[in-house]
Parts: C-alpha cells; sequence; structure tokens
C-alpha cells in the first residue's frame, strides 16, 4: 500500500530524482558544452485557487542549450537520447515542443511528434510563422526542448 498515491498527491520525487539522472547521464556530451536540464513537478504552488492543473502526475522536462545552437549541430545527440526516453517513459501526446529565437524578445514554440523527430521527418515543416516573423530550423537557434512525461 505504501505505493499508492492518493488522487490528488503531486509526482514523486524518486521519480524527478531518477528522470534528472536518467536526463543527464543521456545528455552528457551537451551539458559538457553548457546546456542545462530541469525535471520539476508540473504541479506549481503558485497556481491560482481558480485554476485546477489538468493532470497532477506529469514531470516537466527543460532542456536549455547553449547560445546558437543549431538543430544540425545537435540532432545526432538528441535523437539517440529521445529515442531513449520515448522508450523508457510514457510522453505526454508523443510530443516534443522545441523553443527558436530570433533575438531576446522573438521566441516561437513548435511542438513536434518524436517519431517524426526520429525519422527525420520535421525538415519538411522547417518554416514556421510567427506574425510577420519567419522561424527556419536549420538558421535560428533552438534555446530549449520541453517534454511532459507521465508519472509512474
Amino acid at each position: 500500500m505504501k505505493y499508492l498515491r492518493k488522487f490528488n498527491e503531486t509526482v514523486s520525487e524518486n521519480f524527478l530524482l531518477d528522470l534528472q539522472d536518467f536526463c543527464e547521464s543521456s545528455l552528457a556530451y551537451i551539458l559538457d558544452d553548457g546546456a542545462k536540464v530541469t525535471v520539476m513537478d508540473s504541479v506549481r504552488s503558485s497556481t491560482p485557487m481558480d485554476k485546477k492543473p489538468t493532470d497532477i502526475n506529469i514531470a516537466l522536462i527543460f532542456i536549455r542549450l547553449s547560445d546558437k545552437t543549431k538543430w544540425s549541430d545537435i540532432k545526432d545527440f538528441m535523437n539517440p537520447f529521445f529515442s531513449a526516453l520515448k522508450s523508457e517513459y510514457d510522453i505526454v501526446h508523443d510530443k516534443v515542443g522545441f523553443r527558436l529565437s530570433k533575438g531576446f524578445w522573438n521566441v516561437y514554440k513548435k511542438e513536434f511528434n518524436i517519431d517524426d523527430i526520429l525519422a527525420d521527418n520535421i525538415q519538411d515543416v522547417d518554416r514556421w510563422s510567427n506574425g510577420s516573423l519567419k522561424y527556419n530550423l536549420e538558421r535560428d537557434p533552438i534555446i530549449r526542448f520541453e517534454i511532459r512525461v507521465k508519472a509512474r
């Protein structure tokens, strides 16, 4: 009974630590180049009382990259990580969020299906529009990846 979670209990600290360790060991090469991995519970204490979380058993992974990191520079390191993450954990909606930057204030987020990333099918949609700005996966630096994982 000690492993049963109450319906309103958040992600366990052990799960978060295991996930953090998995990410850091899988991404050691890009961490040496200045990337940072943060794993946290999706429930935040600052959530307003009138807004309830949609799912409290979700862990968030944020992989912040060093300046001017292009997809072509890191895809050979990220794809094995995404593949291992998919086989070890349950990625919510099988999506990975990419955040691209065109300067300090111009940031755009696009989510891709993990199978499309692994099959290298995201090149077909490499131009995204955010109002008047056009983003390009090969030209514009990626500043962060965001992944949601269901807790066990």
